[in-house]
């Protein structure tokens, strides 16, 4: 089974949350055909449905698929598992999606800040052109260690 951390933020994992990680979990590893853990043979079966969906999440048509990958992200989100030893169903995928997905929003938040420090430079600035861009370059060095 894969390990997970244990908090989210700071804040400990909410009761419900765990029940998630824990079934998908399960899910994924179980096969047995008459299973009575909790929604195991239901999550089995959406996983397999998502193999086989035509329809798909790009267009947020399948529910069932939404659900599944709803289920999935939660998962890949707390596994600290390394990725060849998880069996999670796509758990590597997902893994890799988040991690992009966090590096775009850092490449988002940083444009924005350094957009901010431009224009708060430009306006403080009472000096010439030059030391502007000095002082722009000593932001960005701090903004750069802060931010990546």
């Amino acid at each position: 089974m894969a390990n997970l951390h244990q908090q989210d933020n700071g804040d400990t994992l909410t009761i419900e949350t765990r029940r998630e990680i824990a079934l998908i979990q399960h899910a994924s590893y179980c096969q047995t055909l008459s299973c009575t853990f909790p929604k195991c043979l239901r999550v089995r079966k959406l996983i397999r449905h998502k193999e086989d969906c035509m329809i798909g999440i790009d267009e947020g048509d399948c529910s069932e698929c939404m659900e599944i990958w709803d289920l999935l992200k939660l998962h890949a989100k707390y596994c600290n598992t390394s990725d060849p030893e998880c069996e999670v169903h796509c758990c590597r995928a997902m893994k890799a999606e988040l991690a992009k997905a966090k590096r775009q929003s850092n490449l988002n938040r940083r444009a924005e800040v350094m957009g901010f420090v431009l224009e708060a430079v430009v306006a403080a600035s009472n000096s010439n052109v030059h030391d502007v861009h000095l002082n722009l370059s000593a932001l960005e060095t701090c903004i750069n260690e802060y931010i990546i």
